[in-house]
């Protein structure tokens, strides 16, 4: 269980700088598209920061599959309560989307997809939350002390994001923007990865992958979480 909930951990922490950083300066990945949608900045720094909480629910989620396949037989009753609790988000997000589509009738788009942004927040938000609810009392433990984990790296991101800006204003189409992102995003990326190494868990997860990618797996019991 503690080796699923480190992998949540590690596969959350490295995507975590691509999605702050998109979340800094959404308006250059407006512009990798077209620059006509700038007015949906905003929206994008929801859904970017929406996008964190995903890749943390499908860990979480994997975890719940696997805590409950443990169990044998007695995983039915847990199952069933899976699916019928799996509903509520969707009924959340509609449910949400219909309220803010009402209460803003008349207003612009961009008002409109801030607003659908947010819906759509709101369903991963409480997925992630049944998923951790539904875990065993185990799960929960291992998962937890890795919370606090994230928030700090997040944090620390999004510092470096703001301190590590594009050098230039955006520009149309994907090569111009390509060209002002590469360098700042590269000193963005290898900062906020060279700090990263410190955290014992990450270092012994890509460890574990570099023994297994030259030694084809076989030395991969040697390496040690406190390594």
């Amino acid at each position: 269980m503690n080796g699923a909930a480190r992998a949540v951990y590690v596969v959350t922490t490295a995507a975590l700088p691509f999605f702050i950083y998109a979340a800094v300066h959404p308006i250059y990945v407006i512009y990798v598209f077209n620059p006509v949608y700038y007015w949906a900045a905003t929206a994008m720094r929801v859904f970017m920061i929406i996008a964190i909480v995903e890749v943390m629910n499908a860990g979480i989620s994997n975890v719940l599959a696997g805590s409950i396949r443990e169990v044998g037989l007695e995983s039915v009753g847990a199952f069933t309560r899976i699916n019928v609790w799996g509903s509520v988000p969707s009924a959340v997000y509609f449910g949400a989307l219909a309220a803010l589509m009402v209460a803003l009738r008349g207003y612009g788009p961009q008002d409109l997809i801030l607003a659908w942004s947010i819906a759509y927040g709101l369903r991963f938000i409480t997925s992630a939350l049944i998923n951790y609810w539904l875990l065993p009392k185990e799960a929960k433990g291992a998962i937890r002390p890795y919370l606090s984990k994230v928030a700090l790296w997040s944090l620390l991101a999004a510092a470096l994001a703001f301190a590590i800006s594009p050098w230039s204003p955006p520009v149309k189409g994907l090569v111009g923007s390509v060209k002002v992102l590469t360098l700042p995003g590269l000193a963005f990326l290898a900062s906020y990865f060279a700090l990263l190494l410190i955290d014992k868990d990450f270092r012994f997860m890509a460890r574990s992958l570099l023994s297994g990618i030259i030694f084809g797996g076989r030395e991969q019991g040697s390496v040690s979480p406190s390594a």
